[in-house]
């Protein structure tokens, strides 16, 4: 279980297109949540290290602040050799993240209404595959994102960025 006080912490508050710049305002919040983690081998050949984190961030007034950071996140990475094949490890890594958004401001030009951009919750999965073909060189295979799926990383007035897409990577590795 944790508790932080965070006091004056910067945060966007609009773009100023007479400045030509972002707009930052001091923001006061309380974050409580709970983290629980897990590792360990639970069969022999299989290593497991995982987590879950839950939190809320509110300001002063009790109204949720800095809503860009998600409020759960989640990973399990999971390994395997099989003892028959000492020399292969297979393995895969899943990610998550709760919904975020981020509110810039209003749409003056068009309805007065906030603007509110949001990154609704996603899952990634990655796999590794490696093979020891002498004691010091090894081949390996990583599939990164193996759904593809488009996600952002950030979400602020002028930072946002999309997550990598489905990434393979091929590698020999020699030890000397």
């Amino acid at each position: 279980m944790f508790q932080a006080r965070q006091r004056n912490t910067a945060e966007a508050a609009g773009f100023d297109t007479v400045l030509g710049r972002t707009i930052y305002r001091g923001v006061d919040a309380t974050s409580q949540g709970i983290e629980l983690e897990v590792g360990g081998n639970p069969v022999q050949g299989l290593q497991v290290t995982g987590g879950f984190t839950t939190m809320r961030v509110r300001g002063d007034d009790d109204q949720a602040v800095r809503t860009f950071v998600p409020r759960n996140t989640a990973r399990l990475n999971l390994t395997y050799t099989p003892a028959p094949l000492p020399a292969l490890k297979l393995g895969a890594s899943m990610q998550y993240q709760s919904r975020f958004y981020f509110e810039p401001g209003t749409n003056s030009v068009t309805t007065g209404q906030p603007i509110r951009l949001t990154q609704g919750n996603y899952a990634l999965l990655d796999l590794l595959a490696r093979y020891d073909l002498t004691p010091r060189i090894a081949v390996s295979a990583n599939v990164r994102n193996v759904t593809n799926a488009k996600y952002l990383t950030a979400l602020t007035f002028d930072q946002s960025r999309y997550g990598a897409p489905r990434t393979v990577l091929g590698t020999i590795s020699l030890r000397y």
